[in-house]
């Protein structure tokens, strides 16, 4: 019996341990995360903490699973901020630094699962705030890469809250996406929807869904874009579209609004909204009246609707849908026979929705050399509340210069390319827009179509032959490419087979090839190189001539057409050659000068001698 029992609770253990393994669910590789992913520490004595959130593969937080992080270079020390394993949210934070400055990468690893997570942790130890993470360079101050950032989301707060809210007046307010730890979380670009939980939500009226931008930098401000028509308490709630665990809510006492006099003292206004520019096209007209009173609305000489006081005197309509432009808000008070008895003053308001445009994009300089910095003006006919300019996967806070214009500086990249800078501005209004590749930056040579200018072809060669020795002239060309380092010389005894190949010291257009045979003709061709090491694309024009004593070449008709060897640039291995430049065939010019001119002395002296 006891035999019997025993087994039972074994039974019943095992088969408990096993429902809760099948409940926790399998750590997921992918779906988990790592954050800050990239962050900087301004010197090699400070510190950065990385948090990690462990979660299933249904996006579920794991917690009590055993965690380290695996550096990628030695002399760093990890420490865990409070405990080794995730706590109850699958999160877990680790306090990092390093003795020696440079970029160090960190693996998670699960110990409890015995996985390795797919997310790294980057952090860059440097004695300079200016350093940009993507580029080994500086000179330019990134917007993101600088100290250390906040944590993976935890919910959303409500902050800038107005001292008190009336019923029937819009209200400003900031949502912030929160770490667990209470810091705005910067990199967060989910989309939210605000919802009324308690409270008559038919007499709200809420922002739209809206999807954080990095611009927003986690914090992004509702302006006047929420009401309450009716006095009482609200309750209104704001969550991630994709993850409802992500929540934040904020209790709203809405108050009356508060009128001179009695409600039925005769007061008749419009009470909200007040004259000014908007960014919401949605407006709700509020007001006194007589309780009971029948009502008109305009806009313009446009009557938008009919409504009746209620019995305390107050009366609103909302208005949806406003085109961009002015409007002319007016009440209308009429009798039982619809004769106008009185009406409001006029309310101006003017809806502005438009997203700012800009003028002109100026880069300084217009060219700039690889690893250098540039200056970025932007200017925009109006008054922005926010410009930045996005390049190379940085974002660049922006300046206004007080001359029409916001300014940044940004280094470039170290290699050639034309390289496109997005820009995203907010007016005063909140209005906001994104404008990509507005500019481009091309750096070092480029082409005009924004391709990599490559070395052109050599062209005009030219070949005087001497004795066991061929001298070549050139022209360079057009197109240097990164600038000429020096000429490749193809040479062989067919133009479709230029066998041999010779690089010249410098980038002088004459050179000349020594040790051939003579009466042997040679076919010949020369190519550029860049220093870079790129090559021209085609050969030169062919030529030929052929090394003796003092004798005329006559070349072919390939040759003279300068079709011959057009399939013959190579890449040989041959190293260079004895050769020499321009002064040796200078020399064998000078000389040939010299023989016909002794020759033709000693024929006048021996002619003045027999006379």
């Amino acid at each position: 019996m006891k035999k019997m029992f025993s087994k039972i609770v074994i039974s019943v253990i095992l088969a408990l341990s096993f429902v809760g393994m099948a409940y926790a669910g399998s750590v997921s590789s992918k779906s988990s995360v790592v954050f800050p992913s990239e962050q900087v520490v301004k010197n090699i004595n400070g510190f950065a903490f990385v948090n990690v959130k462990l979660v299933d593969d249904k996006g579920l937080p794991v917690s009590g699973h055993e965690m380290r992080l695996i550096p990628s270079v030695a002399g760093t020390s990890v420490s865990f901020y409070s405990s080794n394993t995730t706590n109850s949210k699958g999160e877990i934070i680790f306090r990092v630094s390093s003795s020696t400055k440079g970029p160090v990468t960190y693996s998670i690893y699960d110990v409890t699962a015995d996985k390795i997570l797919d997310a790294k942790a980057k952090v860059l130890y440097f004695n300079d705030s200016q350093y940009i993470f993507n580029n080994n360079y500086s000179g330019a101050t990134t917007f993101l890469a600088s100290g250390n950032s906040s944590s993976v989301i935890d919910g959303f707060k409500f902050e800038n809250l107005p001292a008190s809210i009336v019923a029937g007046k819009s209200v400003t307010f900031t949502v912030s996406a929160k770490d667990s730890m209470g810091d705005v979380v910067t990199s967060y670009d989910g989309q939210i929807r605000f919802s009324v939980v308690s409270g008559n939500a038919s007499n709200a009226i809420l922002p739209s869904d809206y999807t954080f931008t990095v611009q927003d930098q986690g914090s992004h401000t509702f302006s006047l874009a929420t009401t309450f028509q009716v006095p009482g308490n609200y309750t209104v709630e704001v969550r991630d579209m994709k993850n409802f665990a992500l929540v934040g809510s904020q209790d709203f006492k809405v108050l009356a609004s508060v009128s001179g006099g009695s409600s039925n003292s005769g007061a008749f206004n419009i009470s909200n909204p007040v004259a000014g520019t908007y960014s919401n096209n949605t407006q709700v007209i509020s007001g006194k009246a007589v309780p009971g009173a029948k009502l008109d609305l305009f806009d313009g000489q446009l009557k938008l609707t009919s409504l009746i006081a209620d019995v305390t005197g107050n009366y609103s309509y909302t208005v949806s849908g406003l085109s961009d432009g002015d409007h002319n808000f007016r009440v209308v008070e009429v009798d039982s026979f619809g004769t106008v008895v009185r009406e409001t003053a006029t309310v101006l308001v003017k809806i502005d929705t438009s997203a700012p445009t800009l003028n002109k994009v100026e880069i300084m300089p217009s060219n700039p050399s690889p690893g250098t910095t540039v200056k970025v003006k932007l200017y925009t006919t109006e008054s922005l509340l926010q410009a930045a300019a996005l390049f190379q996967s940085n974002i660049y806070q922006m300046s206004d210069s007080g001359n029409g214009y916001y300014e940044a500086d940004f280094a470039v990249p170290l290699t050639d390319g034309n390289y496109p800078v997005d820009f995203i501005l907010v007016d005063q209004l909140g209005n906001e827009t994104r404008l990509d590749s507005k500019a481009n930056v091309p750096v070092g040579t480029v082409n005009s179509d924004g391709t990599v200018a490559e070395v052109g072809n050599v062209s005009e060669l030219k070949a005087q032959a001497s004795d066991h020795r061929i001298s070549l002239t050139w022209k360079a060309p057009s197109i240097a490419g990164s600038g000429i380092q020096n000429y490749r010389i193809y040479y062989g005894v067919s133009p479709s087979k230029l066998t041999e190949a010779i690089d010249t010291f410098t980038a002088s257009t004459t050179w000349y090839i020594p040790n051939l045979k003579n009466d042997t003709k040679y076919y010949l061709g020369v190519a550029a190189v860049d220093k870079k090491g790129n090559i021209s694309p085609s050969l030169s024009n062919i030529v030929e001539a052929t090394p003796s004593a003092l004798v005329a070449n006559v070349p072919s008709p390939d040759v003279q057409g300068g079709i011959a060897g057009n399939d013959s640039l190579i890449d040989p291995n041959n190293s260079v050659s004895d050769t020499g430049p321009e002064m040796a065939w200078l020399v064998f010019i000078a000389f040939i000068g010299a023989s016909f001119y002794s020759s033709t002395f000693r024929r006048r002296v021996e002619i003045r001698e027999r006379s």
